[in-house]
């Protein structure tokens, strides 16, 4: 499982095999990188702000007034890094996200 300094870890670029270290690649995506960080971190204090309820991503784009297809990317990379779970219900349609922290005790599970 990742921890919560994944949320600022720069990503990699994707395209960065099919472009072969182009400059003008590699600059456009250092520039994207740094906003793809900080969008990661709003989406996970959304949800984890949530709590049980959990978040979707279309309730979060509305929050942030941008189209679904701008944020959908930071909920896969923070599915993937474990931080996010899906929580097997459904909002209009869309997946509810929980923060892991809401649903799995922080304490080692120790009573």
């Amino acid at each position: 499982m990742s921890s919560l300094y994944d949320l600022m870890e720069r990503p990699k670029d994707p395209c960065e095999r099919k472009h072969g270290g182009n400059e003008q690649s590699v600059l456009a995506f250092q520039h994207l990188a740094d906003r793809l960080s900080h969008d990661r971190a709003q989406v996970y204090d959304f949800i984890c702000r949530a709590g049980l309820a959990g978040a979707t991503c279309k309730e979060f784009s509305a929050h942030m007034g941008k189209g679904q297809n701008h944020y959908s990317g930071r909920f896969t990379e923070l599915s993937a890094k474990g931080l996010i779970l899906d929580s097997c219900r459904r909002r209009d349609r869309s997946t509810v996200w929980v923060s892991r922290n809401a649903v799995l005790p922080t304490d080692g599970g120790a009573a």
